[in-house]
């Protein structure tokens, strides 16, 4: 079994490495911080309402899967960069994100925030 990865920033390129390689496998490593979308089958554009409903997908899978394995909550902060750019307001929400201390405060400061955007954007991947 052949697999490569490094610099694949999504599906598409890593199916074209695929078929010109005759590779098994591909793995998206860090393309996911640059596009949460990159596994799409068919890309198009996404708006900040988008980016924020897959941050709290990112909340909720990583609550459930918490009881399987202790988990610390700090350890989610990393991923706040990917989902909160691109809107008027995203450094002070991420900011304020890094300070939450659970899932639920995190929840809470994103439903806050959304309701007072002014509108939604498209957002550049």
């Amino acid at each position: 079994m052949l697999t490569i990865n490094g610099d694949i920033p999504d599906r598409k390129t890593g199916l074209e490495l695929a078929e010109k390689y005759g590779i098994d496998g591909i793995m998206i490593g860090r393309g996911i911080f640059h596009n949460p979308f990159a596994f799409e089958k068919e890309p198009r554009e996404h708006t900040s309402k988008e980016l924020l409903n897959l941050l709290r997908l990112h909340l909720s899978l990583f609550n459930k899967y918490e009881k399987d394995e202790i988990r610390q909550f700090k350890s989610l902060r990393r991923f706040f960069k990917i989902y909160v750019r691109g809107i008027r307001g995203a450094s002070e929400l991420r900011h304020q994100l890094m300070n939450t201390q659970s899932i639920a405060e995190a929840r809470a400061l994103l439903d806050e925030f959304e309701a007072q955007m002014d509108e939604d954007v498209k957002i550049e991947l």
